[in-house]
């Protein structure tokens, strides 16, 4: 419109002056066009781009929510997985506890009574030798219990090391009689061999 009113406010003198004038307006509308349009598709580009962008900002926001949902319920399933396993550690804890105490009563007086007759004179040698075998046998269940409550406080975080010293020799007699009675239950032949700072010891005679 601009170029319109301006092509007809001048008024050439001639007809090669009215062509010129024609074809120089011709030329400023169709650069002016030019421009418009490479401004225009500019334009929708740009805004295509952000919509683009928009979109897949959505889009990966949403996926970050519904990664954000899964771990959430992850971790709700891990939260209940370790609270029943604390559940049932204290329960075993208990369980442990309790069977002990039941289990260790009796034995205390088992191993007492075989204290006793122990100590007795009227009793013939070989009783005082299975007397001697059930008192090991018994203290061994003692310190097995003594080791299923030692469970329980490792477990919570609450055991104690305490050294102290002890027969070797006493310990492995100790089994020894009980595996030599089983033996004997069962017709076999039972013996130890100890091989100790280059020299053999045969039996249980020196401890």
């Amino acid at each position: 419109i601009i170029l319109g009113i301006i092509y007809a406010q001048l008024v050439p003198d001639s007809v090669e002056g009215t062509a010129l004038l024609r074809q120089t307006m011709l030329t400023i509308y169709s650069t002016f066009m030019v421009i418009v349009g490479i401004v225009i598709w500019l334009c929708l580009a740009n805004e295509k781009s952000h919509v683009l962008t928009e979109y897949e900002i959505s889009r990966q926001t949403d996926r970050l929510k519904a990664e954000i949902e899964a771990h959430k319920e992850t971790d709700r399933a891990l939260q209940d997985a370790k609270d029943f396993a604390e559940q049932a550690n204290t329960a075993k804890s208990r369980f442990l506890t309790g069977i002990s105490h039941e289990l260790r009563t009796p034995l205390q007086s088992i191993i007492g009574y075989a204290q006793l007759l122990e100590k007795r004179q009227d009793i013939p040698g070989h009783h005082h030798n299975a007397l001697r075998i059930m008192r090991r046998s018994g203290e061994h269940l003692s310190d097995l219990i003594e080791g299923l409550l030692d469970i329980s406080k490792i477990e919570a975080d609450q055991v104690e090391l305490q050294e102290s010293d002890f027969s070797l020799f006493a310990l492995i007699h100790g089994l020894s009689m009980m595996f030599q009675l089983r033996c004997e239950q069962r017709s076999l032949d039972w013996q130890v061999h100890w091989q100790l700072k280059g020299r053999e010891i045969i039996g249980m005679e020196e401890i």
